[in-house]
């Protein structure tokens, strides 16, 4: 026997809540648009799009939700939230967390504290009334306010959306005070092209570089390019960037151990270096720190398969939109980030007991 009761909710509430969230979140759509960042409007719209898709997609697999109410509570669980992507991260991991009845306390960047919270009341006047917001307006980065959170208060869990360097101070702290720590951390996608793209993809990768301004963990930050078509491709990219009216900084054949390349600016901006031969580029994929999403575009099949036999990225997109991300896709890499998925937001909030009778 492998089962555990959820006593917070049954599917059939579950699955009412999602219909109600979903109908609250659209009846409260303007209300919600016109507190977002005017920078990055289009992008956050394109998230806010992406979230209602998710929970109708949630709301069609059982085996997803049945999944979440099989799994015991690790109990109070605190939520610190980015500044970046203020919806998509504000709805889809935290539904995970109502669903395993997990009390869910939020820690919103004060920029985002008003929207956030508008979303939030959506999710209680919907049934999942197990989530409050912390009523601070602090910054992510204080962390003496964050020291004293803890301190005060009886967390079991926290999961934590930040930089690789606040989550790495953060979980120093959680470590002395025992408690559970999870975290998602920023993103280096790289990309392979073994040709020279056309006009249609030279735009696709333009807008994988600007999507959020650079920040957000899918943006692309660095091109690995065949020898040949290196020059030809830079070319093309200025092109495009005048062209569109787009401004952001290109560094041409970058060190691999560069800070450039490791650790990129969160912002829009690009590397673009060369390699000679397929062992070359190997090395060079070697030494991606965050092994997050490795896209590759070729018109050779042999070429894609040596590349993915020979490196360990979480995830593979081949000749595919550089954005595009199912909802079954996992999030995260291997090393600085974890390797969830949205399926598997689970485990940051509840584990499966393991339960026997004779």
């Amino acid at each position: 026997m492998n089962k555990f009761k959820n006593e917070k909710y049954s599917f059939k509430k579950v699955r009412n809540n999602l219909f109600k969230l979903r109908n609250n979140l659209l009846k409260n759509k303007r209300e919600i648009f016109l507190l977002l960042d005017k920078n990055s409007i289009q992008s956050d719209i394109d998230d806010f799009k992406f979230c209602l898709k998710y929970i109708d997609w949630l709301e069609m697999n059982k085996a997803y939700i049945y999944s979440a109410l099989r799994r015991k509570p690790y109990g109070r669980t605190l939520v610190i939230l980015p500044l970046n992507e203020p919806i998509k991260t504000a709805i889809i991991p935290i539904i995970s967390g109502l669903f395993c009845g997990v009390q869910v306390e939020i820690k919103c960047h004060a920029l985002v504290r008003k929207l956030q919270s508008l979303i939030y009341t959506q999710f209680i006047e919907s049934g999942f009334t197990n989530i409050s917001v912390l009523p601070f307006k602090n910054s992510e980065k204080d962390y003496k306010e964050l020291k004293r959170l803890i301190l005060e208060k009886y967390y079991k869990n926290i999961i934590c959306f930040s930089s690789h360097k606040v989550a790495e101070k953060n979980s120093r702290l959680c470590l002395k005070k025992g408690i559970n720590f999870h975290f998602e951390c920023e993103g280096n996608d790289w990309l392979v092209l073994n040709y020279l793209p056309n006009r249609r993809e030279g735009f696709k990768i333009i807008k994988a570089i600007t999507s959020h301004k650079g920040k957000m963990c899918n943006c692309l930050k660095g091109v690995l390019i065949k020898k040949e078509c290196y020059n030809l491709f830079s070319d093309k990219i200025k092109k495009i960037m005048n062209r569109k009216k787009i401004r952001f900084k290109i560094f041409k054949n970058p060190s691999i151990n560069s800070r450039v390349v490791q650790n990129p600016e969160f912002k829009s901006s690009l590397w673009i270096k060369y390699f000679s031969k397929i062992s070359q580029l190997l090395k060079y994929l070697d030494l991606n720190k965050n092994r997050l999403v490795l896209h590759v575009w070729s018109k050779d099949e042999k070429f894609i398969k040596i590349i993915i036999e020979n490196t360990s990225f979480a995830r593979y997109n081949l000749t595919a939109d550089l954005l595009a991300v199912d909802f079954d896709e996992p999030w995260g890499g291997i090393f600085w980030s974890g390797n969830k998925g949205p399926i598997q937001w689970y485990d940051r909030f509840g584990y499966t007991p393991f339960i026997k009778s004779k």
